[in-house]
């Protein structure tokens, strides 16, 4: 039997190659801002000022060049959409994308910087009202059929992020809402719950975290004022 090729990629290639494959193409398409994410670009470089790693840089821009281009971010993240929805579908099992979807869904709507895949605790350098922010991405798939008080997942506290943006996708994984926390607030949320082991490992409730924090975009109106 003929196996799809997009689940066939899923399936076998690691999250990071695929991260890797999706942000080369953004950036070669052109279609994102792209500038070097500070975090990452400083630990990357030697004393001399030369980067480690296949790479080429042109102006502004500088990415990898292992990976052939053929595809628009876009497509790609179209197509994804469709694949997981089906494969979730039909098996009742949900492929391990939403985060991707999340961080690109986030950087094109809210117009942040995407950090190079491997940047500790930080996905995005925003823009704008945003400037400078280092924001961390997390996505939360939530069907009709999804379990009353359902989680975030751990939050890496050791990277140097500043603000945190939770991605809701419904279950055709296109993105609804939009959520953003400060990082001061989830910390002192995580260590008032010291009766919760999951509160311990930084695995806030979704209801939680939307109290904490405020709306920052909705598909039915877009961006919301700024708080």
């Amino acid at each position: 039997m003929q196996s799809r090729p997009g689940i066939f990629i899923t399936a076998v290639f690691p999250a990071h190659y695929a991260r890797q494959a999706l942000f080369t193409r953004a950036v070669n398409s052109g279609r994102y801002r792209y500038r070097r994410c500070p975090v990452h670009h400083a630990a990357r470089h030697d004393g001399h000022g030369r980067g480690h790693g296949n790479r080429e840089e042109y102006g502004d821009h500088s990415y990898s060049t292992d990976i052939p281009l053929i595809y628009s971010i876009d497509k790609l993240i179209t197509e994804t959409r469709r694949l997981a929805a089906e494969y979730r579908r039909s098996t009742g099992q949900v492929l391990p994308v939403s985060g991707e979807i999340a961080r690109h869904d986030a950087a094109r709507l809210l117009g942040l910087t995407l950090c190079e895949p491997g940047t500790a605790g930080v996905d995005a350098i925003g823009t704008g009202t945003r400037d400078g922010q280092r924001i961390q991405i997390k996505a939360r798939l939530m069907t009709q059929d999804h379990k009353p008080g359902a989680r975030l997942g751990q939050l890496n506290m050791n990277g140097e992020w500043n603000t945190l943006m939770l991605v809701i996708l419904d279950e055709d994984y296109e993105s609804c809402e939009i959520y953003e926390a400060s990082r001061e607030e989830l910390a002192d949320a995580i260590a008032e719950a010291t009766g919760s082991n999951r509160a311990k490992r930084g695995a806030l409730s979704i209801a939680r975290f939307k109290n904490l924090g405020w709306l920052v975009w909705t598909r039915e109106t877009g961006i919301e004022p700024g708080r």
